[in-house]
């Protein structure tokens, strides 16, 4: 049987394997829309590639960071004790 410790590794990697899939799925799609934005469309398209690439990096990190910590509260504190963002399998 595992140990928490390995538990949360687990999750850990997963959350964090799922961002950077994430990323790399909808770039081209991020990056195509960008191309309408005022701004960007100005720039070298080096430089608006990062600007997608942080963007989009931003707001998926964010949402990784909040499901590692939702699924961690429920290992320590059972899932009928913690709020649900949305529905989870530990």
């Amino acid at each position: 049987m595992c140990d928490k410790r390995e538990l949360i590794e687990g999750i850990v990697v997963e959350e964090f394997a799922n961002l950077l899939q994430n990323i790399e799925v909808d770039f081209s799609t991020n990056y195509t829309r960008k191309k309408y934005n005022f701004l960007l469309n100005q720039m070298d398209t080096g430089m608006g590639a990062n600007m997608v690439f942080v963007s989009s990096f931003e707001s998926k990190s964010g949402y990784a960071i909040e499901m590692v910590a939702n699924r961690i509260a429920r290992l320590r504190f059972g899932k009928e004790n913690v709020p649900s963002i949305v529905n989870l399998e530990i």
